[in-house]
């Protein structure tokens, strides 16, 4: 066998050939390696679809083209294929495709670090079927998650490639109040129909690349062997017993033994037979190498409706992982893999389907169960699934429970399958703890004492004694009570018909329309897309990742800290250091000044610990290396040697230790005559748990130090570059006039980027070493150290009339800060004076203990506190409602905050009625009433018994504005050029939130200039100093100002040359004025906001306005699962005189889905010993396309102008939309009241967030939700 050292494959057109170097390289690294960074990297392990590509490759004498995973495809099975990236699809420069052009027209790219997976995936649908429908699309992206625009727009703007477009839906939500487009569907360019086909030239040159048979990688000793039969495949097994067989590549290399070094890999992937389906009357033949998406594609020829057993197995195939996945993994592959929360595996065994192997003594059938896998022969191959065609009568169930509705392991999951004469019944159960690989597993189980309950049972329900004296008998103790319980909902309700809709999504935008009253230059207040979109969509758009490598760049790798608390007595790196390529060890005796630093105000977290760790995943130090492949070698090498200190890894037991950071109390009586009128009281707790940002960019940071006077520029994605300034110059001992922090965009933030700790790693190792330095975080690493948002548990009492209206209220929190103070301190002010809610609470006495744990400090998140104490504030609103027997709603109204009312915080009394307005208004555009009338009639009907709805309005009042007075400040710098052009500069971070683009809007309207006049390269330390951070959603206000501030001066200069030429245009003005040597550049600062507030004397102003809204908001829970739906949201929100209408729907609903996220779904857990276990997308769950509202509309107030100074009567939005989610938190608990109450329980119940589907289950039951002292995890 002739041994090769290269592959080849083509990418976007062009030959490569890929020498072998190290076996488990992948393709994104590959790419980007290339200079084809359009392909990001996010996860690292195949679940966010930001890596998505296109995947061209001959099968026989066909060709197929599909969409893959590029962080988890390695570049050595797609030889003879070609590979497609975005950048291949089009550019700004050759003219994007339609699909990029689409999804920036329609303001489906905010941060775009996902922009081109999406793409991608859409490419691949469309290849697929260029007439696609919207489930078509649905299914192309189910495996692309997107954090910032809450997916409508995305789906919009590629349904427009469907003949029933979202875009084109012209009915409105009012009457006399039509929905104005917010981008011209028929400007868009259409796509051809011949760009979705694999060109004659792509198949000629696909079919002259030779196939090879054996690859050598020299450096590292491995084979590669490529058979093209099964004989050939046998062979090889006999003769290297130590290899590890390829099919799919989706199970070995990217779950369990991606660090492992095998002898040899053998990759059946070009052996055509095992690629072979074929039926009988009697069976389904499958070959081994049968990808998921080809079984569904022949499932469906064969008309499986007749067939129970293809029935179920086609719908279980096309619900399993995402569309990259089924592309690739095979359904022998998920046999074999054996995990214990593998869908396919006990619904195969249930319909008795086997495994046929192959070996050197000839075939072997091989039923199916978890031990599958380990009863091959050496030598043996499986080569086909044989599965039985079920017959006229009998029947074949799955059922699964899992956290999301799609993308997501099974908790536990349950296949049946019983012939028409009920003599024959096999049922296997399986699933995992929270599908967390480090929680208890089992191996599917198969329930025999279950399969006697239902031979013997003509009917059964959940409550039946045999059933669960089965259960019992079948499980005992390993499974918990909510999983029996789960089980026995299962089984009693298996033969129930299940029809699900398909999903669809209707969706208004409604906006003020004065257009007419502006010149058609002016483009304040008209929607247009994000002025960087077009680049975010075809890949061209540049991260910190993304910018090539320096000379002499080193590869920053982290070392993690494996205990919680503990000294440090030794670390051994001299190994490490030997290894060829590195070049140092970087820790605490190398910082060159302080070894501290906070974002708070209060320094009190180390850079590298110096002597003691304190969290579980503190980074120890870094190894310098000359590549990430090399770093990771010499990381794995370095020993460190501990003494463990006890861990206080929990808030339960901060507070049992009495460990704490500080105290903040803060008592306001603003109304004694009301607090004496009080007829009723109530009291309550709220837990609430943490979250984490998933930002799709992690933290990274370049650091590049100059030749002389210690001048360094750092690149970095920083919601805060001037203060990360400081902190270098603190920690590097080098002054700030030396050091310039950069920040063109940042992929995603939302409040965890103002962490600034891989900054100042890379800083420290640039400055020793006198060479670039780079680290980027993988997302482990990220989560483990950046931080999350602060867990909270809260007690209220409140005290009120009998019409609701609050007369005092009384709260007490612990909040877990981690093991610094970082932010919190700022943080729990905040969240004290958000405690109101939308309300007005007229006398309060509050109180926050700020507990110190050895977790990983808690840190900003948007909203900044404000969700965390709405959820508390109507946990409060629905108790009252309950004991005084009204209408929430009505309670709500009666304490909504209103013009003049003076708030718990501050001397600014409220300045307008806007928050009544949306209140009102959303009222009558939900329907509300009417609405709650049929949500009743439906609880009340008993065919609905197991599935209730609830209905909730809610209210948000957000100031935005940071209350410290120097933080209120903003600039900018504006630079003409002789040719007429413009570069902007201000003290803002895009990071998605289309800053950027409005300032160049508003730029655009002072100075009477078109937008593509005006260019804003980056954020820069050394073009505007002392910036304050973008946080608070004040990034618009503070620059926004400084820019009109800048721009008019400008205007103002150039005023008498337009006034004696007054025909001339802007470029010719320009020219004269240069000529008569005026001066085209101008400064401006802003700092007129009276915002200042001390809370220890309650004295100052809060806010200068507030941004106001409303949501209400329908679902629907299935009480035998936990599982839900959001039927419907109605949003209205006052922004003031939007800037930018489509930017600012898409934060509303972007900041409404991470709310929504956060309280049903996203559960951070830690292991005891403090280790995060959530700590990627396979284990931490963020909403997914299928998951937002079905009817999901949003309307901004119109004829809101605000009294108060603000740029252009507009207000600041990036954040209050994440307080609506609220509303669907509440909506849920009167779902399960009313199930509460059909099942003879209190209506109440004490809520914890996130109420996800097992809490929601529990509450429906009345079971306990207490962590269970017997599972190795901790919720944070």
């Amino acid at each position: 066998m002739e041994e090769s050292y290269q592959i080849s494959l083509l990418i976007n057109g062009k030959l490569h050939h890929v020498q072998a170097d190290s076996f488990n390289t992948t393709l994104v690294q590959y790419l980007r390696d290339q200079g084809l960074t359009g392909t990001k990297i996010s996860c690292g392990e195949g679940n966010c679809g930001s890596c998505t590509v296109l995947v061209t490759r001959r099968r026989g004498l066909e060709f197929e083209r599909y969409t893959v995973n590029s962080c988890t495809s390695l570049i050595w099975d797609l030889h003879g294929t070609e590979v497609t990236t975005v950048e291949g699809l089009g550019s700004t420069k050759t003219g994007l495709h339609p699909i990029q052009e689409r999804l920036s027209s329609c303001h489906g790219s905010q941060c775009g670090f996902c922009s081109p997976g999406m793409v991608m995936s859409m490419a691949g649908v469309l290849c697929a079927n260029p007439t696609p429908d919207i489930e078509d699309v649905v299914t192309g992206l189910q495996g692309n998650l997107c954090r910032c625009t809450g997916y409508r727009p995305i789906l919009e703007a590629f349904s427009t490639f469907c003949s029933s477009s979202m875009a084109k839906d012209c009915q409105t939500v009012q009457q006399n109040k039509n929905e104005i487009p917010s981008y011209d569907v028929a400007g868009l360019s259409n796509l051809k129909f011949e760009d979705t086909l694999i060109s004659p030239d792509t198949k000629c040159r696909l079919s002259c690349i030779q196939q090879i048979s054996k690859l050598k990688f020299v450096e590292e000793d491995i084979t590669w062997f490529e058979p093209s039969t099964v004989e050939e495949a046998i062979n090889l097994f006999i003769n290297n017993p130590g290899s590890v067989h390829r099919q799919g590549g989706t199970g070995w290399y990217k779950k369990f033994k991606r660090d492992c070094k095998p002898q040899s890999i053998i990759s059946l992937k070009s052996i055509s037979k095992l690629k072979e389906i074929s039926g009988s009357t009697e069976y389904i033949h499958v070959g081994a190498g049968v990808t998921y998406s080809n079984l569904i594609i022949s499932l469906k020829q064969m008309n499986p409706r007749k067939n129970s057993s293809l029935s179920v197995l086609c719908n279980v195939s096309e619900n399993i992982g995402s569309t990259q996945l089924r592309n690739v993994a095979t359904v022998v592959g998920g046999v074999l893999w054996r995990h214990p929360a593998a869908d396919i595996l006990p619904l195969l065994a249930a319909i008795d389907a086997h495994l046929i192997a192959e070996g050197p003594e000839g075939y072997r059938k091989i039923s199916i169960d978890p031990l599958a896998g380990t009863l091959l022969r050496p030598g043996e191959l499986v080569t086909e699934l044989f599965i039985p065609n079920s017959k006229e009568g009998d029947t074949a169930v799955f059922r699964k429970q899992a956290r999301r509705k799609h993308l997501d392991l099974a908790m536990i999951n349950m296949a049946l399958f019983k012939n028409k004469d009920s003599s024959q019944c096999r049922v296997f159960v399986g699933g995992m703890d929270l599908a967390v690989k480090e929680c208890f597993q089992q191996h599917q189980i198969r329930a025999r004492n279950i399969e006697k309950c239902v031979l013997t049972n003509s009917s059964l329900s959940a409550v039946t004694p045999e059933l669960k004296a089965a259960i019992e008998e079948d499980f005992d103790s390993s499974l918990d009570e909510h999983k029996k319980a789960l089980l026995a909902e299962m089984i009693a309700k298996m033969f129930d018909e299940r029809h699900e809709d398909s999903f669809k999504v209707k969706a208004h935008q409604l906006y003020e329309n004065d257009f007419e009253s502006l010149s058609p230059q002016d483009t304040i207040s008209r929607p247009i897309a994000h002025l960087s979109s077009a680049e975010q969509c075809t890949g061209e758009a540049i991260y910190v990742s993304d910018i090539p490598r320096t000379e002499g760049e080193l590869v920053l790798v982290p070392v993690h800290s494996d205990y919680a608390h503990a000294n440090i007595l030794n670390v051994h790196e001299v190994d490490a250091l030997a290894v060829p390529g590195v070049v140092a060890w970087i820790a605490a005796a190398d910082v060159q000044g302080c070894n501290l630093w906070g974002i708070g105000g209060v320094v009190d977290e180390e850079v590298f610990p110096s002597k003691e760790v304190v969290y579980a995943g503190q980074i120890i130090g870094v190894i310098a290396a000359k590549t990430l492949k090399i770093g990771k070698q010499a990381a794995n090498m370095i020993k460190v040697i501990y003494d463990c200190l006890p861990a206080i890894t929990s808030l339960k037991k901060a507070i049992e230790d009495q460990s704490s950071f500080t105290t903040i109390d803060h008592k306001v009586l603003n109304d004694l005559k009301l607090r004496q009128a009080t007829e009723h009281s109530i009291e309550g707790r709220v837990t609430l748990g943490g979250q984490e940002h998933v930002y799709l960019e992690t933290h990274a940071a370049l650091a590049i130090p100059e030749k002389e006077k210690d001048e360094i520029i750092v690149y970095c994605p920083s919601q805060a570059p001037s203060v990360l300034q400081q902190t270098i110059a603190n920690v590097v001992n080098v002054p700030q006039h030396r050091i310039t922090v950069n920040t063109k965009r940042i992929g995603g933030a939302f409040g965890g980027k103002e962490r600034m700790l891989v900054a100042l790693i890379a800083s420290v190792a640039a400055i020793k070493l006198h060479q670039p330095c780079r680290i980027v975080l993988d997302r482990k690493s990220d989560i483990a150290t950046t931080g999350h948002k602060h867990e909270v548990s809260a007690a209220y009492s409140m005290d009120f009339k009998n019409n609701g209206l609050i007369t005092n209220a009384k709260f007490s929190a612990d909040i877990n800060a981690g093991c610094s103070t970082d932010i919190s301190l700022i943080w729990t002010e905040y969240f004290l004076q958000r405690l109101d809610g939308g309300y007005t609470l007229r006398n309060v006495d509050m109180k926050a203990e700020l507990r110190r744990t050895n977790l990983v400090s808690s840190t900003s998140f948007r909203g900044f506190g404000v969700q965390e104490s709405a959820v508390i504030i109507e946990d409060c609103i629905e108790r009252i409602a309950l004991v005084a027997s009204l209408d929430p709603a009505e309670v709500r109204r009666n304490n909504l905050s209103r013009k003049g009312d003076l708030l718990h915080h501050g001397e600014q009394p409220l300045t307008d009625d806007n928050l009544v307005r949306c209140w009102d208004e959303c009222i009558e555009q939900s329907q509300y009433h009417s609405k709650k009338q049929e949500v009743d009639k439906f609880n009340a009907e008993a065919q609905h018994q197991d599935v209730r709805r609830g209905i909730s309005i809610v209210p948000v009042k957000f100031p935005p504005f940071m209350s410290k007075k120097f933080l209120n400040q903003g600039s900018a710098f504006v630079r003409i050029f002789v040719d007429g052009t413009v570069l902007l500069s201000h003290g803002g971070v895009e990071m998605g939130q289309g800053l950027h683009t409005k300032m160049i809007q508003v730029a655009s309207r002072v100075l009477q200039v078109p937008l593509d006049k005006i260019h804003i390269r980056e954020t820069s330390t050394d073009t505007i100093p002392n910036a304050s951070p973008t946080v608070s959603s004040s990034g618009t206000e503070l620059n926004g100002q400084a820019v009109i501030i800048a721009c008019q001066k400008l205007v103002d200069r150039l005023a008498p040359v337009r006034e004696k030429n007054p025909s001339l245009g802007w470029e010719e003005v320009i020219k004269i004025a240069y000529s008569e040597r005026i001066q085209l550049a101008e400064y401006g600062h802003y700092n007129r906001s009276q915002v200042d507030y001390d809370m220890k004397t309650n004295k100052g102003t809060t806010f200068n306005y507030m941004t106001n809204g409303a949501a209400c908001t329908i679902v629907e829970v299935n009480c035998a699962t936990g599982n839900h739906r959001v039927l419907r949201t109605d949003i209205v929100m006052d922004v003031g005189r939007s800037l930018n209408p489509a930017i600012d729907i898409g934060q509303i609903e972007g900041a409404f889905i991470q709310g929504y996220g956060y309280v049903t779904m996203e559960e951070m857990l830690h292991r005891t010993d403090g280790h995060i276990l959530t700590n990627n997308f396979s284990t931490y769950k963020i909403p997914t396309l299928q998951d937002i509202p079905e009817i999901f509309n949003v309307t901004l107030l119109r004829n809101s102008r605000g009294a108060t100074e603000s740029v252009f009567s507009a207000k600041g939005i990036g954040e209050p939309g994440i307080v609506l989610a609220t509303s669907v938190l509440t909506a849920l608990r009167n779902a399960v009241a009313s199930c509460r109450v059909s099942n003879g329980l209190d209506p109440w119940f004490e809520m914890k967030v996130p109420f996800t589907a097992e809490r929601i289950f529990k509450s429906c039951r009345g079971l306990s939700d207490e962590d269970d002292a017997t599972k190795p995890w901790l919720h944070i």
